[in-house]
């Protein structure tokens, strides 16, 4: 029963951000004066259609429930040429590029607003300071780690927050790295080391302990809400370059099964509290939401970022790429993208089983 139930906290969490993103599209391409061909939420057959009829008698927006509660979409006709004025291929460069990324900065927008929900109620922040260092850890071997430290850089990568500094320690374990900091007396310093856990009391960890700010501002809690959703941003390109690195298999890569997996151990787990379990789930959706912001990014065919790459191009060329070949090259993208996401589902599959 507890797998249906995360199956369907899954499926809503990825519907409402894909939703939020198509979302984007409309409201820019409206405000641009782009028609809209139809907005569309679920997938499938149509249960539920509207549409009006504009000042001029030609058909306006066509607003569609479908029967799969699965994301939606946006039709914009973004792959046809059409000789009306109000056609997307017709838009301008500037409006073109607007609409594309509109959909992104929506969802960027949303995980920092639940970023900021969420850190609202906090009582107290950790902070990337050093208390102290356990005898016996890898950093007890450099004196600059003393209370007082407190981490600015690891591995070149700054630390916006202190879980970062697990997390670029776990990145860059078996390596040698450097680690900039200042210290107590404000001396900035870079320590060049290997960092890893180590058997401290029977329990492998890094051995340092953190300050905490125990009475943190609006300011405060503000700026913690912004670093973590930048933070989340970064995620996706220390990803990315992890696994071009090879450092980190493509098999590591999660999608929708993946996250059901998780949303199921957070629900199924008995020692957390009913608010704990959706404050871990809330947080896993600011992570996708952000994610999928930066992701859409990317130059690659068939994604927001493929198409604003595109329009770059047409600048640079000063005339319009025919909209066949556009269409073509999409329709590539798209081929592959369905072809990550087979892989990507049959990793999500083979973890589950063998879990």
């Amino acid at each position: 029963m507890s797998g249906i139930f995360s199956a369907v906290i899954i499926v809503l969490i990825l519907s409402l951000l894909i939703v939020v993103h198509e979302l984007g599209h409309f409201w820019m391409a409206r405000k641009r004066g782009v028609r809209v061909h139809e907005f569309a939420v679920g997938m499938g057959p149509v249960i539920f259609s509207r549409q009006k009829k504009l000042d001029d008698g030609t058909d306006g927006t066509r607003y569609t429930i479908r029967v799969l509660p699965i994301g939606g979409f946006c039709a914009l006709g973004e792959d046809t040429e059409s000789d009306e004025p109000d056609s997307i291929m017709n838009a301008s460069k500037t409006s073109r590029f607007l609409i594309f990324a509109a959909g992104s900065a929506m969802n960027l927008l949303l995980g920092l607003l639940i970023s900021f929900i969420l850190v609202a109620p906090v009582k107290q922040i950790v902070i990337p300071t050093l208390t102290g260092v356990s005898p016996g850890s890898s950093f007890s071997e450099h004196a600059a780690f003393g209370s007082g430290f407190t981490f600015e850089k690891i591995d070149g990568h700054r630390v916006l927050v202190y879980e970062d500094i697990t997390l670029l320690l776990e990145i860059a374990k078996g390596r040698e790295i450097y680690i900039t900091g200042k210290t107590a007396s404000g001396e900035r310093v870079s320590v060049f080391g290997r960092f890893e856990r180590r058997d401290i009391e029977g329990v492998f960890r890094y051995g340092i302990n953190f300050d905490r700010n125990p009475d943190p501002t609006l300011l405060d809690k503000s700026k913690l809400a912004v670093s973590t959703a930048a933070n989340y941003c970064r995620l996706v390109w220390l990803s990315l370059g992890e696994i071009i690195s090879g450092r980190v298999g493509a098999d590591a890569l999660a999608g929708p099964v993946g996250l059901g997996g998780i949303v199921n151990d957070i629900v199924t787990e008995d020692e957390i509290s009913v608010f704990s379990k959706v404050w871990s789930i809330l947080n896993l959706m600011t992570l996708v939401s952000l994610n999928l912001g930066i992701f859409n990014l990317l130059p690659l065919p068939a994604l927001d970022g493929g198409r604003i790459i595109l329009i770059a191009v047409e600048a640079v060329r000063r005339k319009p790429i025919p909209a066949k070949y556009e269409g073509w090259i999409h329709g590539a993208g798209f081929a592959a993208f369905l072809g990550l996401m087979v892989f990507v589902f049959y990793n999500d599959i083979v973890r589950l089983v063998s879990g």
